[in-house]
């Protein structure tokens, strides 16, 4: 573009260059395209590439008369550079610097600032024209500011300056500027905003329900600048702070802040509320780079000082710096963290053809364009005067080697810790650009996230992560290129001890004790291996996989409580709370021999011993057959075999003996002699009656036989009466009964 002072006014000319960036067509707006060449002159002018191919140019006209009443613009071209559209009006905007950007659903947007609010026209792509919506505005002294939620800092808008454009991947884009909180006829700097609309010009809420968001933590900065550039989920902006501190603020489509490792400072708001805004900031403070200046404005640069765009998948902003270079600051879109930056000397200016002044570098204007390899292409402008008083501006392009990014690590391996790992590596080739950092993956490279602080050797801590949760880890370095390539990933569990487990119930036993407790509610994240009881006093232990664990070489008559503890791989974790108190007692036994077969009807004792020398009491497990009394004296219920237990139920010093059994055989005896009854003679025969013996021996009676004196005559029966048959009559007999059982027959009644 070339100035004259004494005919205001601009040549604008538009280069169309092919990838090899050999000029394929030249247009010259000014020459061919102005509303009204005879009484207008170009003031600026913008161009965007359009989706649906070609590109578009927007400018203002002012009237060159008086100067002012400025008019704005647009008219539409293909890749040729063949126009498609001829010169139309942006609506009824009036205003200076329009600008422009084509929308990823197709169309194009414009934004045109003037007074105190902006102008936005967007054109929808319709079966192969641009179809014009309404045209809206965006901020106003007049009007409160759209959708102002519950921000107590904003009343309403004014704008400043500083305008932007970027098109969203969802299809809507956004507006960047400086913003002023008009109240009660005075205004107060609130910083840089960005404001959503949708494809057709509309206000689009962000996720807070808002159509806004601030860009900046610093309140206050009226002379900032404000660039914004997208990416594929989300979008970015690049502001100035306090002449040379730049900050970068990442967002989702949603206005949601991408959080990371960034700054975080919190500003007082104009409204009394405090504010909290996060951003990274691309050259912070120091020794180093606090003596580095960017052209421009010291006191806040403007637009042309400063350039931003995606290399690759990282965000990369540039600035001229007065060393007569660009420092560049990349940053990871997925995290916002800086992840390096480079201050390069290594250019220098060129005098502008035609001039006799040096270039002038307040107006130089760098314009970041990626080669696709990873390096830079500078377009920018400088400036000059010749000796007419007319001003000249050439522009440049400068080609920066890609800084080589470094190799993958190598050989990871990692080591768990508690709700961490400590991932060990061989570093991989810096490829000529030391390595400033090292970022971890947890999603296999979805997500980046770096050290802080900065790591440049193995091994590396990564925190806050999840015990017992199983990590997939990959790293990669980053040089001053920005992050190299990813290592193969490796696995770990992040674990620590396991918690206390908690106390159940203490059994006291000989010498010994056996204690009971359930799992601690968590394990650490690694599987419980064991658990430890020690007793206090004496700190004797004992070990087991469950509940319950017995402490033996326990001092009988001392009290004792007892803790458990748990361990993994990780150690030994807290231990329980002391269980109750108790107190091991003595062993004893007990000596009880067995007495062998006994004789029913015979009533002998038993006698035992136990080694405390406390008595030993009987009881019978066969009251069928046999009784016993506690101190030994048995009584026989009938033949059989007689079991008897031996107990000793222990005392305060010793605990109950082993119950000791004998079990012998209880032998049958011939019963005892009937009791004889009454004889009643018959004809040859005589019935003789008797009551059964008092005893039957232990066994039961089988049958009775009765036997006549004199003959020896006998009768037999199961009962009584039993009749002797064969006698004589006449003859005086008298008779007897015997009992017989399994042991033979008993002896005879009286007669």
């Amino acid at each position: 573009m070339t100035y004259s002072p004494n005919a205001p006014g601009f040549d604008g000319i538009v280069k169309v260059l092919d990838a090899g960036n050999t000029v394929q067509a030249t247009i010259n707006i000014t020459a061919t395209h102005l509303s009204d060449p005879v009484n207008n002159y170009l003031q600026d002018m913008r161009v965007a590439p359009l989706l649906n191919g070609g590109f578009v140019v927007v400018w203002t006209e002012v009237d060159k008369a008086t100067s002012s009443t400025p008019a704005n613009f647009y008219a539409l071209f293909d890749n040729a550079g063949t126009l498609t559209k001829s010169t139309s009006a942006l609506a009824s905007v009036s205003g200076y610097a329009p600008q422009v950007v084509g929308l990823t659903g197709g169309g194009f947007a414009t934004a045109v600032l003037n007074g105190s609010k902006v102008y936005v026209n967007a054109y929808s792509y319709v079966a192969g024209n641009y179809v014009h919506n309404t045209e809206t505005t965006v901020g106003d002294s007049t009007n409160p500011a759209p959708n102002p939620g519950s921000d107590p800092d904003i009343g309403k808008l004014w704008f400043l300056g500083g305008l932007n454009l970027a098109a969203l991947s969802d299809g809507s884009f956004v507006i960047t500027g400086a913003v002023y909180d008009w109240v009660s006829s005075t205004y107060t700097p609130l910083g840089d905003f960005v404001f959503k609309l949708a494809s057709d010009g509309t206000a689009a809420n962000f996720a807070s329900g808002v159509n806004y968001a601030r860009v900046n933590w610093s309140q206050g900065q009226t002379n900032d600048t404000t660039l914004v550039t997208s990416f594929n989920g989300g979008f970015a902006t690049l502001n100035q702070q306090a002449s040379i501190d730049w900050e970068v603020t990442v967002f989702n489509n949603d206005g949601s802040l991408v959080t990371t490792d960034i700054q975080n400072v919190t500003v007082g708001g104009s409204g009394g509320g405090a504010r909290t805004y996060t951003a990274a900031r691309i050259f912070p403070a120091s020794a180093t780079i606090a003596a580095t200046r960017y052209w421009g404005n010291p006191s806040g640069v403007g637009n042309a000082s400063a350039s931003f765009g995606m290399n690759g998948s990282n965000l990369v902003a540039m600035m001229l710096n007065d060393a007569g270079g660009f420092s560049t600051g990349t940053i990871s879109p997925a995290t916002g963290a800086l992840i390096g930056s480079v201050v390069d000397s290594g250019i220098t200016v060129p005098a502008v053809a035609n001039t006799t002044t040096p270039p002038n570098p307040a107006l130089v204007t760098p314009f970041y364009l990626p080669d696709g390899g990873g390096g830079y292409s500078l377009l920018y402008s400088a400036s000059g005067t010749d000796s007419s008083g007319y001003i000249h501006s050439d522009l440049y392009q400068v080609g920066l080697t890609a800084i080589p990014l470094p190799d993958a690590p190598t050989g990871l391996s990692a080591t768990p810790g508690n709700a961490q790992a400590t991932i060990s590596f061989t570093a991989g080739s810096d490829n000529g650009s030391p390595i400033t950092n090292y970022q971890y993956s947890l999603d296999a490279g979805a997500h980046w996230t770096s050290f802080t602080p900065a790591a440049t050797s193995s091994p590396v801590s990564i925190t806050g992560l999840t015990n017992g949760t199983a990590y997939s880890v990959t790293l990669r370095a980053v040089n001053a290129g920005g992050g190299g390539a990813a290592s193969a990933a490796v696995g770990v569990t992040p674990y620590t001890v396991p918690g206390a487990p908690t106390i159940g119930t203490a059994t006291a036993g000989s010498g010994q004790a056996s204690v009971a407790f359930t799992a601690p509610a968590s394990n650490g994240g690694s599987a419980i291996t064991g658990y430890t009881v020690t007793s206090n006093p004496g700190g004797l232990t004992g070990t087991g996989a469950a509940s319950p664990i017995t402490v033996t070489g326990l001092t009988s008559g001392t009290a004792y409580t007892f803790t458990v503890t748990a361990t993994n791989a990780a150690g030994t974790g807290s231990a329980s709370a002391a269980s109750n108190s108790v107190t091991p007692k003595g062993a004893q036994t007990i000596t009880f021999a067995n007495p062998g077969a006994q004789n029913f009807g015979t009533t002998p004792t038993l006698t035992a011993t136990a080694t405390s020398g406390l008595a030993v009491a009987f009881t019978s497990a066969t009251t069928g057959v046999c009784t016993v009394t506690s101190g030994g004296a048995l009584t026989f219920v009938t033949a059989g075999n007689c079991t008897i237990h031996a107990d000793q139920a222990g005392d305060g010093t010793y605990l109950a003996a082993p119950q000791v059994s004998q079990t012998f055989a209880v032998n049958a005896v011939v019963p005892g002699a009937p009791t004889i009854g009454t004889a009643t003679a018959g004809s040859g025969q005589a019935s003789v009656a008797f009551t059964a013996p008092a005893s039957n021996g232990g066994s039961a009676i089988t049958g009775y036989t009765v036997t006549s004196n004199p003959g020896g005559l006998t009768g037999t029966g199961a009962t009584s009466p039993i009749t002797v048959t064969g006698l004589t009559n006449g003859t005086a007999y008298t008779f007897t009964v015997t009992a017989t059982n399994t042991a033979g027959t008993g002896s005879a009644s009286a007669a």
